[in-house]
């Protein structure tokens, strides 16, 4: 807005100053005059031409950070994949572990205008159900997604593992056709591809059956607020009654219990030494129970 104000300025002055000249029968410095605030008319002309025309942005829900990609007043750092704020000092995201750096996302798979991340109200059935109480009998569940909004994105893959006196008794993994593009960000990632979904069936019919499946078992995440969110608005969306199980995060276990320069599921992979997958969903099942136990360990000592 500045420059902009200077311009302004600017053309008034050279206008004045050109017509000032003229009066005086200075033809050539009028003409300087008017073509120097002309000059600088046109470009305040064309700026707020550019804001006229431009999409009106108070209509969206907007951050209130600068979108410079990292920091929000030049003493916040923002998570890209779980949208939490970070100390400006912080490397890694205090909610999901994430490098606040190296985004699992590039920035073309956000909107230019405002972080495509979960909102408030799609956190209520972690926020309210959620436990820090261990326990032995329970589902490890991990959701693949066309994106990182609950609302916007969709399910492309569940998996489940449950367990009983801590034992696995049986599993669920389930392929899910979003009925829309999977973005090559998100292929690139987890593997999944159109194709892969083309004949599987919608989540109308695959939610259901896993409602079924996890019972009123504890329900245990790694990062567990983002396929919370997943899962109540998927219920929301489909009319079907909310569930009331238990939601543990097996990520504050893992800050608690875990040293690690970062708390990635990859690098806790890495740390263990464990052979399991990474970013499909039942391999992330398998890397979170482990997880989930040796915290478990540690906690009961």
């Amino acid at each position: 807005m500045k420059n902009k104000n200077v311009m302004l300025i600017c053309c008034v002055l050279g206008g004045w100053f050109g017509l000032h000249c003229f009066l005086e029968n200075k033809i050539g410095k009028g003409i300087l005059y008017l073509c120097t605030g002309g000059l600088f008319c046109i470009g305040w002309i064309v700026d707020i031409i550019k804001i006229a025309t431009s999409p009106n942005l108070d209509n969206k829900k907007t951050s209130s950070f600068n979108y410079d990609y990292t920091t929000q007043n030049n003493d916040k750092k923002i998570c890209w994949n779980c949208g939490t704020y970070a100390d400006k000092n912080s490397s890694f995201c205090p909610n999901c572990g994430k490098d606040l750096y190296n985004r699992d996302y590039s920035l073309d798979y956000y909107d230019r205008y405002y972080l495509d991340h979960k909102d408030d109200d799609e956190q209520d059935l972690y926020m309210q159900n959620r436990t820090i109480n261990f326990c032995d009998d329970y589902v490890v569940f991990d959701f693949e997604t066309t994106g990182l909004s609950a609302k916007r994105n969709k399910i492309i893959e569940i998996g489940a593992l449950k367990y009983k006196n801590n034992q696995l008794v049986d599993e669920f993994n389930v392929l899910v056709n979003p009925r829309t593009h999977i973005p090559d960000e998100v292929t690139d990632i987890n593997g999944i591809t159109d194709k892969m979904v083309a004949d599987c069936d919608p989540i109308t019919k695959v939610l259901p059956k896993f409602i079924e499946f996890i019972e009123d078992y504890t329900l245990i995440a790694y990062n567990a607020s983002f396929d919370a969110s997943f899962l109540e608005s998927n219920i929301d969306k489909l009319d079907l009654e909310m569930i009331e199980n238990k939601i543990f995060d097996a990520l504050p276990a893992a800050q608690k219990y875990i040293e690690s320069k970062n708390y990635k599921l990859a690098t806790l992979k890495r740390l263990f030494n464990l052979d399991f997958g990474s970013h499909r969903s039942l391999e992330d099942c398998k890397t979170t129970n482990y997880i989930y136990q040796y915290c478990k360990s540690k906690a009961e000592k």
